[in-house]
């Protein structure tokens, strides 16, 4: 397909596309999950997802790329069953990135982004569409032999090298064109919507060259990561989820601390799509608890949550803190903009407990992962888990003492929530074995009464081995 007008971008959806197809043996070359030197919440490790699981995530991936997405069409439809062709100029892609500021801002009659400013980021954009189709022209001439299992690897040294940089310097071009739009926050008002899909542009990237790494015949090491060693590596050497996680983070600040800016913009609503795609902390499949209502556990009184049973898959379950409320608390001022959930807020007391039920079919290990804000007056949460034979609570299985925040996402908060200080981030319990069917969950939240900590989400790290 020539897009040559800049009306049918627009139009361009993956869903109309085979995907990776039935008769695709691209699969057959995908490993799994590898195991990541930094991995703050021990989840990277994994059984392999479904084939279908797979595919759904890349779609969905791409359909939030409604105009930009000729940008990497070249290289990412490589493998796809119908390729797609798609071509650019630096003339159309002007016009495109002139509409798509004006449609940020659609009220304002002449825009406060320069002219100057709009010539660079055409610029990096072409060094984006460029090296896309340059690796996309390598991976056919080497295609056959990148899909033959049976190829020797020592013989594919030179044509390693290649892929590799020219991999490299794909993603170098779109890392330049998010730092220039992460410079450029005086006028995100209108270039979020720009800013919004070149972040998506770059998940696709890493999540495509995560999961093909094989294919691709790309060094491993590239893909884990490693530590500075005297004996095997001179420096650090970051992976391609690292470098994912560390835009993702960067974004999610620059949208937060402008939020007068942008929280108009249509896109914020879709705020929430980013960060589920960020590897290092949602390697394993993602499952929503959205039920308009939730069941109460009849012995107990308490929310009860099952957990789904998806063939000895890993996974992470959340659902929002408000289920765990009373039904008559209002939330609407305790939606987070990140992950889209609502939340409660609870004081450092005696009254501040949450407790309920995690029913579980078969035996598992789990973390409990919370997201919220924090307030330095806050010491730690206590995690108490008993099991609930005979319909309730007996004896104790486990126990965590926990800290507020060990792993900070972001420094945004609205002020309306009055909070003394401002910083919002995940922490997590250690592994727990659970063997009987119901459990009782609790959290203890201890810290100087008169101060709020949101909680936000609970998140369950199912695994049905402790590694």
């Amino acid at each position: 397909m020539n897009i040559s007008n800049i009306n049918n971008i627009s139009k361009l959806n993956i869903k109309n596309n085979n995907g990776f197809g039935k008769n695709s043996n691209i699969f057959d070359m995908v490993a799994g999950t590898p195991n990541n030197i930094f991995d703050p919440f021990d989840i990277c490790y994994g059984e392999k997802r479904s084939d279908q699981d797979l595919n759904d995530l890349m779609v969905s991936i791409l359909n939030n790329i409604s105009n930009l997405y000729p940008l990497i069409i070249g290289f990412y439809t490589v493998f796809f069953e119908k390729p797609i062709n798609a071509t650019m100029d630096c003339e159309n892609l002007k016009m495109l990135v002139e509409k798509m500021l004006k449609s940020d801002n659609p009220s304002q009659e002449k825009l406060s982004t320069s002219s100057e400013w709009i010539k660079s980021c055409v610029l990096l954009m072409m060094g984006i569409y460029d090296n896309s189709n340059d690796l996309k022209k390598l991976l056919f001439e080497k295609k056959d032999k990148l899909l033959n299992s049976n190829y020797k690897k020592h013989e594919f040294g030179e044509t390693r090298y290649i892929l590799e940089t020219n991999i490299e310097r794909l993603e170098k071009s779109i890392q330049d064109l998010l730092i220039l739009l992460s410079n450029s926050l005086e006028n995100i008002h209108e270039n979020i919507g720009i800013y919004m899909e070149s972040i998506f542009i770059y998940i696709a990237f890493i999540h495509n060259v995560d999961l093909l790494w094989e294919v691709y015949d790309i060094d491993p090491i590239l893909i884990t990561g490693a530590k500075k060693s005297d004996r095997l590596n001179e420096k650090n050497i970051s992976s391609f989820r690292e470098r994912l996680h560390v835009f993702i983070s960067s974004f999610l600040k620059d949208v937060g601390g402008t939020s007068e800016k942008t929280m108009l913009n249509l896109c914020w609503n879709d705020m929430y799509k980013v960060l589920g795609q960020d590897l290092i902390l949602y390697p394993q499949k993602l499952i929503i608890f959205n039920e308009l209502i939730t069941n109460s556990d009849r012995a107990t009184g308490f929310k009860q949550f099952i957990l789904p049973e998806i063939n000895n898959q890993n996974y992470i379950f959340r659902f929002d803190a408000k289920y765990l409320g009373t039904d008559n608390e209002e939330y609407k001022s305790f939606k987070d903009y990140i992950t889209g959930c609502y939340g409660i807020p609870l004081f450092g007391n005696e009254s501040s407990k949450l407790s309920f039920i995690l029913e579980s079919k078969t035996m598992k290990f789990i973390s409990i992962r919370l997201y919220g804000m924090k307030n330095e007056n806050l010491d730690n949460i206590n995690i108490n888990v008993f099991n609930c034979d005979d319909n309730k609570p007996q004896q104790l299985v486990d126990q965590d003492t926990i800290k507020p925040l060990t792993l900070q996402l972001s420094n945004y908060l609205p002020s309306k929530n009055n909070l003394d200080s401002n910083f919002v981030g995940f922490t997590k319990t250690k592994k727990i074995k659970l063997s009987n069917v119901k459990n009782l969950i609790e959290f203890n939240f201890n810290g100087n009464e008169n101060k709020k900590y949101f909680l936000y989400f609970v998140e369950i790290l199912v695994s049905y081995q402790k590694q």
